[in-house]
């Protein structure tokens, strides 16, 4: 120890004792000493033995090093001070951030979950049209599985031309029926109360022999209808098909009759056209959308099953099945699910020829 200065030591000691305002006695009684050896510690007599080295520093407030050297290190103290400040200044930062960051993640849950689907569909015997509105926190699409002229074949040298309209606004353009139309704005809301599509039709000398519009509905939120209709219905006379489909929890909307099933993991909106022979099956399941159109008098079941996990729906499966003939025209992917799809589209078949 001969290079430590004792009695800067001492001095240093005593100052500390007197700034914390203790007496002798007391910081003897601390560090588990006598009052004689404290005094001889502050009048440079001695060093602190090494057992008192470490419980004399702490009552003091120093470091070890300070203690030897008989000063403070103002260097490393304002290097804590630093520390101190930053480290109170995270905890509060933390404090803050830390509920936001839940209010915002809850915020984005509960929109990027709140998804809401839309089925389309025209009240006319002259044009056919099946589709869906999908609306989540990112955008919002519409896409349309079919539009189908009835009643009427077209030549292959006839010019068509399709216009979806929305507020009078122009937003698709198709040149033929075969197309698949989709159509997403994002953020922005389609206005699902002014939806409608213009067909127009020339033959080859350019003469328009069809130009048709008619205004596409939208089912937003179908649901079983009350006992008390389910019996005023039946009491003014419906039919026994009638009867049948609201016992198997249809409710009659327009031309069409309408059941919603909804699930955790799915959304289902069945659509049973008794006049036309039509069924049209849309399900919408996590980001899979399953849309199935079948057509009575042809025996042909028409399957598109999209991707939505993008801003764009991606067509995997499109075919075309064919009861009578047990034909699969498979046009986009492997087409894997027609036995599914049979399966489901069983269901309901049979409750278009009900007596």
């Amino acid at each position: 120890m001969n290079d430590i200065d004792i009695e800067k030591v001492g001095k240093f000691i005593a100052s500390l004792r007197i700034k914390k305002g203790l007496k002798q006695e007391k910081l003897a009684s601390l560090v588990n000493a006598s009052s004689k050896t404290i005094s001889k510690w502050e009048n440079g007599g001695s060093f602190p033995d090494i057992i008192y080295q470490k419980p004399l520093c702490k009552v003091l407030g120093i470091t070890l090093d300070e203690l030897q050297s008989g000063e403070y290190n103002h260097h490393l103290r304002r290097k804590q001070k630093i520390l101190h400040i930053y480290k109170n200044f995270s905890i509060t930062l933390l404090i803050v951030l830390i509920p936001l960051f839940i209010i915002l993640l809850c915020y984005f849950l509960l929109h990027k979950y709140n998804q809401k689907n839309y089925s389309l569909f025209t009240n006319s015997s002259l044009i056919y049209l099946n589709g869906i509105i999908t609306e989540n926190y990112r955008n919002n699409i519409l896409y349309i599985n079919s539009i189908k002229l009835l009643d009427y074949e077209y030549n292959e040298l006839d010019k068509i031309s399709i216009d979806l309209y929305s507020n009078d606004k122009v937003i698709y353009h198709l040149n033929s029926f075969d197309q698949i139309l989709y159509y997403y704005k994002k953020k922005d809301n389609i206005d699902k109360n002014n939806l409608y599509v213009d067909i127009v039709i020339k033959n080859s000398d350019d003469k328009e022999i069809i130009n048709l519009r008619e205004n596409i509905y939208v089912n937003i939120d179908s649901s079983s209808i009350s006992k008390e209709t389910h019996t005023k219905m039946f009491n003014a006379g419906s039919s026994v098909s009638d009867q049948i489909l609201m016992d198997n929890g249809f409710s009659k909307e327009d031309n069409a009759w309408v059941k919603e099933k909804k699930s955790k993991k799915s959304n289902v909106i069945v659509r049973i056209y008794l006049n036309n022979g039509q069924i049209s099956y849309n399900e919408t399941e996590g980001k899979m959308v399953y849309n199935f159109i079948y057509y009575d008098s042809l025996k042909n079941l028409e399957v598109y099953i999209y991707n939505h996990e993008y801003d764009k729906p991606v067509l995997i499966e499109k075919y075309i099945y064919n009861y009578d003939e047990n034909k699969n025209n498979c046009q986009v992917g492997t087409c894997s699910s027609l036995k599914k799809v049979i399966n489901i589209m069983d269901e309901y078949k049979s409750l278009l020829n009900v007596e």
